[in-house]
């Protein structure tokens, strides 16, 4: 079975520990294929790695597509954008399949035969985060509500089946491979819930194989390695793994489980990794602007709506123009872009453009939390002190007002409370004593209707 990871050189030594432990449990086997998408520079060098080197041209990805997709991705999002186009590529060279992708920060710890004689025989293989339901209801089952049903730090495809699946996933990957949970996108990843029901996949059931750091309490491991009972095969041990940092040990839920924490820690210092790690190929364009996040989805969102940026990394100036021009006059793209990615600046500045874009100018131009590079600030604002004091007063009258009438109200509750209360005594205590006179009046009916029996 052929295997293949995508990342930004910043993690290179995940690469390299994921390739070398896969060639110690297959020997005969083929290399992982390690595509990294930022070196711009062409600074990573193949010669001597464990792995095979790709470059985003060899899975279809010319220089003004990723050029394209490195400004309006951030780097999990980039490495992710390319999982598919990665997993059709090899699927073509393998002539069909079965083919796997392995996160970065994977270990082989054991044969991956029984899982490539899955997804040959299924044709799409996913890793269910959750195997069985939990004894109680816990806070994981709703996180993955947001974050996806299916893990795609693992999974395979073969045959026609695999294909179909790999362009549609591609497709959707190329524009929409954002993270923004609350708009119901998480990276690559919620796509997945989509698949059963479009191509019919098989669950990767096997519990050696749905391995993380973080679910190590809720399992059993022994030597063997084994977990749940079956050998182990591949445990995913998470990006922020830090073998320098100290913390990582309170992991460790067994000896077993601290062993192979501590052999994953020293492969990875070994594998070069370094603090702080390499910076993104993509970080800033080629004149220093730094691509801040809400930069990203405003050249997406130019992008969809079919009148795109310039190219950050090739247009000059032309990009930071485009930044600083203001299509609703005085705030800039890069402010107006600021405000739509943070819905919390949003919601305080509803109608912009409109009623509210005065406010917004003047608040961005005496915050203090957000960084404005120069070119990018709006116009120099006369505040009149008077009236400024005359706003801030008028507010915090404004919320007095609320906080009385609030107080009111809840009064005017607890008052309706109490009576309801004192209501509800009172026909309790009418209705036992209407009991009580029923109780009293049968009693004495009875008594009456025994004497005259009596006197019989």
């Amino acid at each position: 079975m052929l295997v293949g990871t995508a990342i930004t050189a910043s993690h290179l030594p995940w690469a390299r520990v994921l390739a070398a432990s896969f060639a110690e449990q297959h020997p005969d086997a083929p290399p992982v294929a390690v595509l990294v998408v930022d070196d711009v520079h062409g600074v990573v060098d193949g010669a001597g790695e464990p792995f095979e080197l790709l470059r985003p041209a060899d899975v279809g990805i010319d220089d003004a597509e990723l050029h394209r997709r490195g400004a309006m991705y951030q780097p999990m999002e980039l490495a992710g954008s390319t999982r598919a186009l990665l997993l059709a590529t090899l699927l073509e060279r393998a002539g069909g399949g079965p083919v796997a992708f392995a996160d970065a920060d994977v270990l082989v710890c054991g044969s991956l035969d029984p899982v490539a004689e899955q997804v040959a025989r299924e044709g799409i293989v996913l890793s269910p985060h959750l195997l069985a339901p939990p004894a109680r209801p816990e806070p994981i089952e709703q996180g993955l509500l947001l974050a996806g049903s299916y893990n795609c730090g693992f999974l395979g495809v073969a045959g026609e089946a695999g294909a179909r699946f790999t362009r549609w996933w591609a497709g959707h990957l190329e524009r929409d491979c954002i993270s923004d949970q609350p708009g119901g996108l998480f990276v690559s990843q919620r796509w997945l819930d989509l698949a059963p029901g479009l191509f019919g996949v098989a669950n990767l059931a096997d519990p050696g194989t749905n391995v993380t750091v973080h679910n190590l309490g809720a399992r059993v491991i022994a030597e063997g390695p084994a977990i749940d009972g079956a050998p182990l095969r591949l445990l995913h041990v998470g990006g922020d793994f830090d073998p320098r940092a100290g913390a990582w040990p309170r992991l460790a839920t067994s000896p077993v489980a601290a062993e192979l924490l501590e052999d994953y820690a020293r492969r990875l210092i070994a594998a070069g990794h370094v603090a702080p790690a390499a910076p993104y190929g993509f970080a800033a364009a080629s004149d220093g602007t730094v691509l801040e996040p809400w930069v990203r989805r405003a050249v997406r969102a130019a992008l969809l709506d079919g009148d795109p940026a310039p190219d950050p990394f090739a247009s000059g100036a032309a990009f930071t123009e485009w930044l600083a021009d203001a299509p609703e006059p005085p705030a800039s793209r890069w402010a107006l872009a600021l405000r739509a990615y943070r819905r919390d600046i949003a919601a305080a500045f509803p109608a912009v453009p409109g009623a509210d874009a005065p406010r917004f100018v003047r608040w961005l131009g005496i915050q203090e939390e957000i960084p404005i590079p120069a070119r990018f600030a709006p116009p120099e604002i006369e505040l009149d002190e008077e009236r400024a004091a005359r706003e801030v007063g008028e507010h915090m009258a404004a919320l007095d007002s609320a906080r009385q009438r609030a107080e009111a109200e809840a009064e005017t509750l607890r008052a309706a409370l109490a009576t309801a209360e004192g209501a509800r005594d009172a026909d309790r205590a009418a209705l036992a004593a209407l009991r009580s006179n029923r109780a009293l009046r049968a009693s004495q009916a009875g008594r009456r209707a025994l004497n005259k029996l009596l006197r019989r």
